[in-house]
């Protein structure tokens, strides 16, 4: 998955959503890369896009073809 501005997806990053929200992505399952608490064996069946644990929601799930406005604003360690 890519975010707004072309950049793609990487594990730890941390994210702005929709303007206001923030996120770590927790699995970037387009490129294979899960971490440790969010393994493959339990995520991979979603086939696309990236898991994001979000201060509003918990984890959420956003495939690649996604309307939201998902901003990086840090690239982070993996996780």
């Amino acid at each position: 998955m890519n975010y707004t501005d072309g950049q793609e997806a990487m594990l730890g990053d941390e994210v702005l959503i929709e303007g206001q929200h923030r996120g770590i992505v927790v699995a970037c399952i387009d490129s294979g890369q899960y971490s440790v608490h969010y393994p493959k064996t339990d995520w991979a069946y979603l086939m696309e896009g990236t898991l994001i644990d979000t201060d509003f929601g918990g984890l959420i799930h956003y495939k690649s073809s996604a309307n939201e406005s998902i901003v990086l604003v840090k690239r982070g360690v993996n996780l």
